[in-house]
Parts: C-alpha cells; sequence; structure tokens
C-alpha cells in the first residue's frame, strides 16, 4: 500500500471510492450490526475526525491503545464494555455471507473463538517430489494444487477470551488462536460461496 499509507493510515486509503474503514463498517451495517468498537493508535484523531463528519447509522465507541498492542492485545482494553459473543476483524477484511449463519453455528458449538474461513487453491509452480524420508522418491507430482482453508481475518469471538488478554500486552491474534486452541475451543466456519475481500490487496485477489 506504499506510497500512499506514508501518507494516510490505511483505514483510510480508498477501496472502490470509499475508505477501507468506512467500507467495512457500512458493509457490517447492512448485516444488522449497530454498535462498533474501534481499537486505534497512530493517526487516531484522523480516523475519528473522517467518521465523525459522515452519517452512520450506528454507535462507535474509539478505544485508543496507549503503545501498539499487536493484532489482538488491545481486545483487552474492552475487557467489562462486552458481554457474551462479538465479531472481531480488523478494518481490512470485507467479508459479504451470512454473520448471522457464523453466530447461529458458533453459539451451537459454544466455541470460545470461531475463526470465518474460506478455501483457496493453491497451484505449486514445480514439480514437487514425494519420497520415503531418504533418499528415494515414491513420486513426482508436476504443477500440484493444493486446496487449504485460509482465515478471512473475521472472528466471532466471546468474552471469556478476556481472562486470557490480562494483564494488557503485545499480542497478535494467532498467538491467542493457538493459546484457546489448546483447550479445544476453537472453531472454524466456512463462508462456502460467500465473498472474502483483503482490502489492503487494493484488487481483491
Amino acid at each position: 500500500m506504499q506510497p500512499y499509507s506514508g501518507i494516510l493510515p490505511k483505514p483510510l486509503l480508498l477501496f472502490e471510492n470509499q475508505p477501507i474503514i468506512e467500507k467495512c463498517i457500512r458493509n457490517l451495517i447492512n448485516y444488522g450490526f449497530s454498535r462498533f468498537y474501534l481499537l486505534l493508535h497512530e493517526h487516531s484523531e484522523l480516523i475519528r475526525t473522517y467518521l465523525s463528519a459522515i452519517p452512520l447509522p450506528c454507535e462507535i465507541y474509539y478505544i485508543v491503545e496507549p503503545q501498539p498492542l499487536g493484532t489482538v492485545g488491545g481486545i483487552g482494553l474492552l475487557a467489562g464494555q462486552l458481554k457474551g459473543d462479538f465479531v472481531l476483524c480488523n478494518c481490512d477484511n470485507l467479508g459479504l455471507f451470512s454473520y448471522a449463519e457464523a453466530i447461529e453455528a458458533h453459539k451451537k458449538w459454544g466455541a470460545d473463538i470461531t475463526i470465518l474461513v474460506k478455501k483457496q487453491s493453491i497451484q505449486v509452480p514445480f514439480g514437487v517430489i514425494l519420497n520415503d524420508g531418504a533418499y528415494t522418491v515414491q513420486k513426482i507430482a508436476e504443477k500440484p494444487i493444493h486446496t487449504v482453508q485460509v482465515s478471512t481475518g473475521i472472528h466471532i469471538v466471546n468474552s471469556r477470551i478476556f481472562s486470557l488478554l490480562q494483564p494488557i500486552s503485545y499480542r497478535n491474534m494467532p498467538d491467542l488462536i493457538n493459546q484457546t486452541a489448546s483447550s479445544g475451543s476453537v472453531a472454524f466456519w466456512d463462508v462456502g460461496d460467500g465473498t472474502w475481500i483483503d482490502m489492503s490487496l487494493i484488487d481483491g485477489e
């Protein structure tokens, strides 16, 4: 996103002629969400000024991290403000799918975290050998295609995870997921034919 992100904060860069963060919020409003908590650090006043100047039919609460806390460390600052289940996502992930179905599944499973995933097929541009772990080749696959489930960066989270985020410290989402998964309370929900766009890639690829 350089050189543009050197001038404007990433959430205010444009995607389809709309700032990324506004695009994300308006999309979630279309799916019935009405209350948002934004964790901010750098350029917090600029982001807040922009969002305050446009008509949005929702409540927005701003929480400014005292220092960078990673992709999830700052969530601990919301302890006591959020109860039950909530949707957690980065501002650059646009999901066009049934959040209601995802939340229903999350509740049925009783998960602490449900990761919304999308199947992606990745082709290795080389011949890949299968071997016996030593030097004997068993087979070669020419440019194989691997299908994997990737995280959309959108999660449904239960407020139980706040206990894992104390004391407040720098933490990334994979760290929290791996810690929570050790107790067997992380699930995934496949968005199926739903659309997922990483807006930070601009072209949605």
